[in-house]
């Protein structure tokens, strides 16, 4: 619900995502904060880690990212 009708969801709908972890807070320098991403409002700084299971062909995926 924090995303509007612009945002691009690419995960198929085979997909589960688990969230590891998450904290928000300044956790790196400015240098990494690039790019035209859309967060919701309170998730301006900080960070998560988690999975994405693909039910269908069995492929899991790990992200880190700082955002």
């Amino acid at each position: 619900n924090d995303f509007d009708e612009s945002t691009i969801n690419k995960l198929s709908a085979d997909c589960l995502i688990f969230l590891l972890k998450s904290s928000n807070g300044k956790c790196c320098d400015e240098l990494y904060h690039k790019g035209d991403w859309h967060m919701p409002d309170q998730w301006k700084d900080g960070f998560s880690s988690g999975y994405v299971v693909n039910t269908k062909t069995d492929v899991v995926t790990y992200w880190s990212v700082i955002w």
